[in-house]
């Protein structure tokens, strides 16, 4: 049976905003550290992620530690800062960058990541917070992290906000800590796992009456040749 002209248009251009607005939750991008790498392991189609870098209030620059869930980890040193608002002030934290790729937006849902606090003189507190803001406001934190010299905890902090959702360029996101005592004070941190979704936005009204119009003078001429 022959299907009518119209229909086969609404059906082309359906298929067409489909494919292109379509996106699935995946991991955006993962930083595991095993590789004896700063950057991600991880990162999905259209999705780039930086090299983890730290703030000057660190006594010096992120170390990779031997220590990680299952190999290596991140540890940041120098986090004796008694509150969030000294944290900040003094620059306690790691850093990295997520970026969309020409063309695509980005939404996160979550974040995922595995803490240790080795022994008493490690930071006893964790919280994130953007670019998006300024990093004026803290996204979640993490407070009274237990002593564990042996395993790492898992945590997952909640990105579904209408502000994280379908953006472009790029965001940074700080990691800080703060509570620790003694020389070069740290806080083990692995498996940083961003959620999400990268799209192909669909196609602007101007570009979707263009792709109907191409289609229309393509069926027209197949139709006067029969």
């Amino acid at each position: 049976m022959k299907i009518p002209t119209m229909k086969k248009l609404l059906l082309l251009s359906a298929s067409f905003c489909v494919i292109a607005g379509s996106a699935s939750a995946v991991i955006l991008a993962e930083y595991t550290f095993d590789a004896d790498s700063y950057g991600p392991s991880t990162t999905a189609t259209g999705i780039e992620g930086s090299n983890v870098t730290g703030g000057s209030g660190l006594s010096t620059s992120p170390v990779l530690s031997g220590t990680g869930n299952p190999a290596k980890s991140i540890a940041p040193q120098g986090l004796s800062s008694t509150s969030e608002a000294d944290a900040v002030a003094a620059n306690d934290y790691i850093e990295l960058k997520i970026t969309a790729d020409s063309g695509y937006t980005l939404s996160f849902t979550s974040l995922d990541i595995d803490l240790q606090r080795s022994n008493d003189q490690s930071a006893t507190n964790w919280f994130i917070r953007s670019s998006l803001d300024s990093y004026a406001s803290t996204i979640d934190s993490i407070t009274s992290i237990a002593t564990s010299p042996s395993a790492f905890a898992s945590y997952t902090i909640d990105l579904s906000d209408a502000a994280y959702q379908n953006l472009s360029g790029e965001v940074t996101f700080r990691l800080y800590g703060y509570g620790a005592v003694g020389e070069n004070p740290s806080l083990r941190q692995d498996n940083i796992t961003f959620n999400g979704s990268a799209a192909i936005p669909e196609p602007s009204s101007t570009a979707t009456l263009f792709l109907g119009a191409a289609a229309v003078t393509a069926l027209l001429r197949r139709k006067a040749r029969s």
